[in-house]
Parts: C-alpha cells; structure tokens; sequence
C-alpha cells in the first residue's frame, strides 16, 4: 500500500506539472494533492506504527509476514513525507505570498485617499512673460493595456443580464486559482479581449503600420499609421532611438510585451518596469503582485498561449531595477507623474546601450510608456495649460490605443517645469473613448 501510494502520488506530481497551464485541472489537481496527500501520510503512519512486525522487530534477519524487511518499508515511508512536505511546502509559500498582496490591497482600498479627490494641477513657473533659459523636448507615446479581468467583470456595465455571468465567473476563477501565482482581481492580468486587443497592435506594427481598426478620437483625429517615421520608431528599426518602458501592473507589461514581442525578439533590449506608472485607483486591481526589485508572475491564461511567449518574455525582457514596489497608503499621484517626467529627462541607457534602449548609446529622444488610462489622463491634466479644454483631459484612451505627444523640459532660473503642447497630441492607434 504504501509503495503503491508513493508511486500514484508521484504520478500526480507529473500529472500537476503538465497541467499547469491550465487553470481548473490545477485547482483540482492542487486540492486533490493536498487531501490525498494527507491522508496517505496519516494512514502509512498509523499502518507503520501499527505492523506487528515492526513492533516485534529485534534483528537485521527478523522479515515481515509478506517477506519485507521493515526498514524499506520505513524508507518509502519517510520519501512519501518528503513528497507531502514540499507539495505543503510550496503551496503554504503562494498562500503566505498571496494573502500578503490581498491584505494589502485591501488595506490601500479602505486608508488610501487615492482616487477621493482630484489632484492639484501641478504650478508651472512660466507665467507667460517669462522666458524660459533652456528648453528639453522628448516624443512621448503613451500605450493603454488591454482590457483586464477587472475590466471585463467591471467595466462592461452592471446593469445589464451579463453582469451577474461575469461576477460569478470571475469569483470562481479566482477560486480555482487558490494554490497559484495569479489572480483575477489583485493585480488583474489580460483578459481573452485584451489579448486579442494586444495582438492586433502586434499586427499593426509588424504589417507596418496598417490599423486593424480605425481611430476612434471624439474630435476627429487622424491615425498616425501613414506617418512613415513613426512605426520604424515604434519597431526599432529606424528613426532616433527609444525606450520602452511600463507599470509594473501585469495587463500594462503583458500589452507591452506581445505588442512589441517582434521588436525584442531582434534586440537585446529589455522593457523597464517603472513603479512611478502604477494607475491611481484605490480598487484592488491597482496594487501589483511583485516585491520591489522583482517582476510580477505570469498569469496563467498568458502562459497557455505558448504561441506568444509570454512565460519566456517575463523572465528574459523585463528590467526591474526602477520597481520600487507598491505604492505607499499616502502616496499621491502627483508625485509619481512628477517623479516620471523627472525620469525621463534623466535617463541614460547602461554603458553597453544595450538594455532597455534601441538605437545608439545616448539618451533616447522617443519614450514609449505602456500605462494606464487614469494615470495617463491625470499626466495631461497636470502638464498641460490649465485654460486648454483637450480631449486628452476629458477621456481614456481605449484599451490598446496608442498617443502620441512632445513633453518639454522647461528651465527658468533655478526652477525646472514640464510642459504639454496641445497641439502635439496626435493619434498613432486607437485614439480615445467616445
């Protein structure tokens, strides 16, 4: 029985580790090893304890009535529990992790005032009759994800029949992902749409600039897909030299990374993982599963894909170094959108040029930043002239969309100011909602 049980038991194992792209039959598996397990072990001890020729055992030659010795059968014993031990092992660590970042979460939504009021504009120091010393400019191009799990349960109405559908087949998802690395709401990972949705960027860039669906600006924007210098730029084949970077939030690094898995698979660049760009909401879905100076895991959905190489390009494209960890419980937004344009005046490329930059080896004059639609509207909303009525204020950016905008570094004395012009916003894809 216990040989038997050891040897099923290690079946299971493999059985777990070739499911594991799957979320249900991992639940199932997980439970069942977890039970099984356990009552495999306190049933072998009670047999063990309970053999009579154990009990009765005085010397090396003394058998079992079958005609085992019964140190192999303490020696199957003992690898049964070390079995037990490591599955319990690991899945109390995602327990431990998992119950941290909830707690949190929770904790951010109840004491947080993010999200309870607007932010102040950020002052600039030009007043109008002031010159500026010197003047920086950088091409921005802000990238939303795609839609979320959150957005899916959330965003699609709640009254309408589907609601209820959608919570209730979000919950058990999140319950069937119990004894994994994932989660629907904390941290909500890409949706089956945003997947898609990142894909049809992907063959955007990759058919050079043929939109797989017209721009949807509110005040008639024209796309940007004819511009020939601007999807060289966004694919790292030509035109001065960018930067990739994003939100340490799984649906913005996941967007990023399949919709410019193209470009990374012919460079050794890497997309940097910016704590400053996490999205200012007090939901749950805003505090991201990663400790500071690491990446977030995988989801699992992403990790099925094996087409995409989701898995791969977490644990080989992405950098970090600038990952501060969650924001604090009394962190405002302004901060972190000031802490950004600071960053993106200062950044420099390592010394090889060849992490986290295309091109040459000096500053990068195009930063790409895969974000958010709150954290984006409230950069426009603090960077540009407060008596300009813009769409780029009033409305998200779609899922996928992308935007593109000159961002200036404004020097007057000893003050430093950063500056939008309104009339560099210009649409590349998708544009802004309705």
């Amino acid at each position: 029985m216990p040989k038997r049980a050891a040897t099923v038991l290690r079946k299971l194992l493999l059985i777990y580790r070739q499911f594991r792209a799957c979320p249900t039959m991992l639940s199932l598996f997980s439970w069942i090893l977890l039970g099984g397990s356990a009552y495999l072990f306190f049933s072998s001890m009670s047999i063990f304890f309970a053999d009579p020729a154990f009990r009765g055992f005085k010397g090396g030659d003394t058998k079992r009535d079958h005609g085992e010795h019964p140190l192999s059968f303490l020696n199957r014993f003992i690898a049964l529990l070390r079995v037990y031990v490591k599955v319990l092992r690991q899945m109390l660590q995602v327990f431990l992790f998992k119950a941290y970042h909830v707690a949190y979460a929770v904790a951010f939504m109840l004491l947080s005032a993010e999200g309870k009021s607007k932010p102040k504009k950020v002052a600039p120091l030009m007043d109008g009759a002031a010159e500026p010393q010197k003047v920086e400019s950088k091409t921005m191009i802000f990238f939303r994800h795609g839609e979320s799990q959150w957005n899916y349960c959330f965003n699609r109405g709640f009254f309408n029949l589907s609601f209820p559908f959608r919570l209730l087949s979000s919950l058990y998802y999140e319950f069937i992902l119990g004894f994994h690395l994932d989660s629907v709401f904390v941290d909500a990972p890409l949706s089956e749409l945003g997947i898609r949705q990142s894909c049809e960027v992907r063959d955007f860039l990759t058919k050079g600039g043929t939109p797989a669906s017209p721009a949807t600006g509110v005040d008639g924007w024209t796309p940007l897909a004819l511009d020939e210098t601007i999807v060289p730029i966004l694919k790292g084949t030509g035109g001065p030299p960018s930067v990739l970077v994003a939100s340490n939030l799984r649906r913005a690094l996941s967007t990023t990374l399949i919709s410019f898995g193209e470009r990374l698979s012919r460079s050794n660049e890497k997309i940097l993982i910016h704590s400053a760009l996490q999205e200012h909401t007090r939901n749950i879905d805003g505090i991201s599963l990663a400790f500071p100076g690491d990446a977030p895991p995988t989801s699992l959905l992403e990790s099925s894909l094996e087409a995409l190489g989701v898995r791969n390009l977490y644990l080989t494209r992405l950098d970090a170094s600038l990952n501060h960890g969650n924001k604090p419980i009394r962190s405002r937004v302004t901060k972190r959108l000031q802490s950004f344009a600071e960053w993106v005046f200062a950044y420099r490329p390592s010394v090889n040029g060849e992490e986290g930059i295309s091109g040459t080896s000096g500053g990068p004059e195009v930063v790409i930043v895969g974000g958010h639609s709150g954290w984006f509207r409230h950069f426009f909303r603090a960077y540009m002239p407060g008596d300009v009525d813009h769409v780029a204020k009033r409305k998200k950016i779609v899922n996928g969309g992308m935007v593109r905008f000159t961002l200036q570094k404004r020097i007057i004395g000893e003050g430093v100011d950063y500056h939008i012009d309104p009339a560099s916003v210009a649409v590349i894809y998708g544009g802004f909602a309705k």
